[in-house]
């Protein structure tokens, strides 16, 4: 597609009406002129209207009414009588105008017009290329008549600058046949065109802006000798080869202003060349001519032809995926020029050509829900050719700073995710300041990845465009790098119940996430724990406590650990432990012993002695704290406590008052396996024992 439309011949010539501005006047009362012939129509262009109307060639002057938002009638033109036509430079974005004209006859006489319908200032537009036809063309994004530049130029491919504020265009020489590239301003007093590139010994075609507006780059066709990516700064400098662009044509930059999308004019298809000179090939974009990167970077439009014959628009996803066909021609000789996205990245518009017929501009939409979009056809080049375009539009808004989905809390590290957005120009054409907690840091609008102190921080970004716009932006966030404090509450020396709970609690800056619980035990006559054992509800879990069944003779020991909502765990705790004691009734009694049943006894029942060395107790025990149960009163005596032949200590059965399942435990010095005996110490003195556990902690 690329230079298929040059061609001497293809492209007409634009007549334009003399304009000249001559004294106003102010005439009143007016009749109005009768007929539609003298009523004006507008045409909304980027800061411009162009008003136009058909002259019955009978005025002598012309006089050029508006009104401004429903306001009284302002003159704002003064004509000679054969005008047919005027611009209006000082549309505003927005506002709302309404023409009319007063047209003054040769004799004297001064009648009023009818009045334009509304004409709303545009907020966009679209820049044409008409190739051999001398101007480049400013037309809405609608249908509506072109209003030429006056450039005095043959002019082929366009491209504007990121900041909307110039544009790099091909110019042709007709009588050398070569093709150089030009700059030039786009506002009405702008910036005079100036000579870019023009190498004698090649042809400079298909400009393309980089993002921050620094340099175009080109195809630069050596003929024979081949082409390859040339680039050329925007200041002062010479042209340079790009790395990695041998071979290749037609490039567009990525957003990020350090890679370019081309053609691989010898594999066929798109390359993408980094910055360092690597190519990698773009899968789905076989026979890819003219290719075009969104400002958003997502997706890449090409033209192609597909295995029928028929001239397609396709649209890639730059990261790779499926090729959707956006625009399909009608006929086997239509064609389609180089696509040009809008600058929010939501619609394509496309020259289109077939012989015989008037070129077209057809426009591709985006669905808001995300579908397959929708297309339409417009004809803003009044009957002349269309050889390339670029879409234009207003900078209205400052640049807005997002963080999605960034966390408030993090660990150590950190990487928050930074979006940097403007209306119409791409991010690496913003002027863009970090600072992290008031000291400057890199670049960020891609993000920020870092790891900072525990405490809270912010991230401030500032972007800046070219047209002076300012948006701000920060984000607040703690660093917690401190591991949750956990809780276990202790249990009690010994569980009279069938059952043992573990309960458990943290506290954390940021916040507890979930807890782990584990646990191991030991039988009275285990010389060791189990290891550690975790059902699975007890990992993660967010319950404050675990319930386990208790078997008699056990001791169960339970340890916890907690995760933050940074991921931050703790260590696990020291153990909590306990055990269920075995009934007197498990245990073997010598004489001088009596058993009786009791509603306040553990198990329901109790064993008394009165007499002294009685002795009960229970062999195989291996032992680090003996702990017996108990009922104290006001005669009862005392106990010795046996492990082997060892006394380990002695427990007081005396209390004021008579109470039942007193648990009582003596310390081992160290850990001892063999018969745990109770002995009654005293004599004449009751004692009264309920039930014996072994604790190995």
């Amino acid at each position: 597609m690329r230079g298929a439309r040059w061609g001497a011949g293809a492209w007409g010539t634009l007549a334009v009406a003399a304009s000249l501005v001559v004294s106003g006047w102010v005439v009143a009362p007016l009749p109005a002129v009768a007929g539609t012939t003298w009523v004006p129509s507008g045409t909304p262009l980027l800061g411009r209207t162009l008003v136009t109307w058909v002259s019955d060639g009978t005025a002598g002057a012309i006089e050029v009414d508006r009104s401004t938002d429903g306001g009284p009638w302002v003159p704002v033109a003064d004509l000679p009588g054969d005008a047919t036509s005027w611009v209006d430079d000082t549309s505003a974005t927005g506002a709302t105008s309404t023409y009319r004209l007063v047209v003054s006859s040769t004799s004297g006489g001064a009648q009023a017009t009818g009045s334009s319908a509304p004409v709303v200032g545009a907020s966009e537009e679209l820049l044409l290329a008409a190739g051999d036809t001398p101007d480049l063309l400013s037309a809405a994004v609608g249908d509506g008549t072109p209003l030429p530049w006056a450039t005095g130029q043959p002019v082929g491919a366009v491209a504007l600058s990121p900041d909307g504020r110039s544009v790099a265009y091909e110019v042709r020489d007709p009588a050398l046949g070569t093709t150089s590239l030009w700059v030039r301003g786009t506002a009405p007093a702008g910036a005079a065109a100036r000579r870019l590139v023009d190498d004698p010994a090649a042809d400079e075609l298909d400009p393309a802006w980089a993002p921050d507006g620094s340099r175009v780059c080109y195809t630069r066709d050596a003929h024979q000798a081949g082409v390859a990516l040339w680039c050329a700064p925007t200041g002062s400098g010479p042209a340079a080869p790009l790395p990695g662009g041998w071979g290749a044509g037609h490039p567009t930059f990525l957003p990020d202003g350090r890679s370019v999308v081309a053609v691989d004019e010898a594999a066929g298809g798109l390359l993408r060349i980094g910055a360092d000179g690597a190519r990698v090939a773009l899968g789905g974009s076989e026979g890819a001519d003219s290719p075009e990167v969104s400002a958003r970077g997502d997706l890449v439009a090409f033209g192609a032809v597909a295995s029928d014959g028929f001239a397609e628009v396709r649209t890639l996803p730059v990261a790779g995926g499926r090729v959707t066909t956006r625009l399909r021609a009608n006929a086997l000789d239509q064609t389609f020029g180089a696509p040009a996205w809008a600058p929010d990245g939501a619609a394509l518009a496309v020259p289109t050509h077939r012989p015989g017929a008037s070129d077209a501009v057809a426009l591709w939409r985006a669905d808001a829900v995300g579908g397959e979009g929708g297309t339409s056809t417009v004809a803003p080049a009044a009957g002349h050719p269309i050889h390339s375009l670029s879409w234009r539009r207003a900078d209205l808004r400052a640049p807005t700073v997002a963080f999605p989905k960034a966390r408030s809390r993090t660990s150590g590290s950190v990487s928050l995710p930074v979006r940097v957005v403007d209306d119409t120009v791409p991010a690496a054409g913003l002027s863009v300041e970090c600072t992290l907690d008031g000291v400057a840091v890199p670049r960020c609008d891609g993000g920020y990845s870092g790891r900072v102190a525990s405490g809270t921080h912010t991230l401030k970004v500032t972007a800046t465009d070219p047209f002076g716009r300012v948006g701000t932006g920060s984000y607040r966030w703690t660093v917690d790098t401190s591991a949750p404090t956990v809780s276990p509450v202790a249990l009690p020396i010994a569980t009279l119940a069938t059952t043992v709970t573990f309960r458990y609690g943290a506290t954390d800056a940021s916040g507890v996430a979930s807890y782990d619980v584990r646990m191991r035990w030991a039988r009275y006559s285990s010389s060791a724990f189990t290891a550690y054992s975790r059902p699975s509800s007890w990992s993660g879990t967010t319950s404050r406590r675990v319930t386990v069944r208790a078997g008699v003779g056990y001791e169960y020991c339970f340890s916890v650990r907690a995760h933050d909502l940074m991921g931050n765990v703790s260590p696990w705790s020291s153990d909590r432990c306990t055990t269920r004691p075995m009934d007197d009734r498990n245990l073997v009694v010598g004489s001088g012993w009596t058993r009786s049943t009791s509603v306040y006894a553990y198990a329901g029942t109790v064993t008394r002695a009165t007499r002294a060395g009685a002795a009960i107790g229970r062999s195989g025990a291996s032992v680090r704290r003996v702990v017996v149960v108990v009922a104290t009163c006001p005669t009862c005596g005392s106990i010795d406590v046996l492990v082997g032949s060892t006394r380990v200590g002695t427990l007081n059965l005396y209390s004021s008052t008579s109470r039942a399942k007193q648990v009582k435990s003596v310390w081992v010095p160290s850990l001892r396996s063999g018969t745990i005996t109770l002995r009654a110490r005293t004599s004449g003195r009751v004692v009264l024992v309920d039930a014996l556990g072994v604790r190995k902690t």
